[in-house]
């Protein structure tokens, strides 16, 4: 077999070596081909592994049902408030805020997290949901200027997140509502 092999490399007009050479080369393209067809999904795949890979770091962080239900079983908001000062996530939102304003806090940072990570083919979703805080501080402060609320009244009504926070909060001096649009 392998003089046979040898005589029909010598009738192509090749060497040995020439053949060697051809047949390792062919053996890489072959290789490349695999390695691209196999790697086509994974590439696909990539921009969500990270992501994915945090969003899901931070599913522990969700409450069990046992913890749900003793939230639900409080008596008063206190109860829950203390409950949640034990949940690290909370605790520190808790420490500088009141529970109303602690949660939506907690919320936008969740949010504007996920905003962040998202990939660039699916982030319009979660960036229209980090907005969302930023439309609430507009509707507080356009409802406390309406009734009349005072500038440490207004900014109290406002949730310190977002990236309009520090222009909106500029505005509770404002005396109405047409002030804030002509500002």
């Amino acid at each position: 077999m392998a003089d046979e092999l040898a005589s029909l490399i010598t009738a192509l007009g090749l060497t040995q070596e020439v053949f060697i050479v051809f047949v390792i080369l062919a053996v890489i393209i072959i290789g490349a081909v695999v390695v691209i067809i196999t790697s086509r999904p994974i590439l696909d795949i990539y921009p969500y592994l990270n992501p994915s890979s945090r969003v899901r770091a931070r599913k522990g962080r969700l409450f069990d049902e046992k913890q749900m239900s003793e939230i639900v079983e409080s008596n008063n908001v206190e109860e829950v408030e203390n409950y949640l000062k034990g949940v690290p996530e909370y605790a520190d939102v808790l420490d500088d805020y009141p529970l109303d304003k602690a949660l939506d806090v907690q919320r936008a940072n969740t949010y504007d997290f996920i905003a962040r990570l998202a990939p660039k083919e699916v982030k319009d979703p979660f960036v229209v949901m980090s907005k969302k805080t930023d439309i609430n501080n507009i509707k507080s402060l356009i409802t406390a200027k309406e009734v009349g609320l005072n500038a440490e009244e207004t900014k109290e009504l406002l949730i310190p997140c977002g990236s309009l926070y520090d222009d909106l909060s500029s505005l509770v001096d404002t005396d109405s509502v047409t002030d804030i649009i002509t500002s």
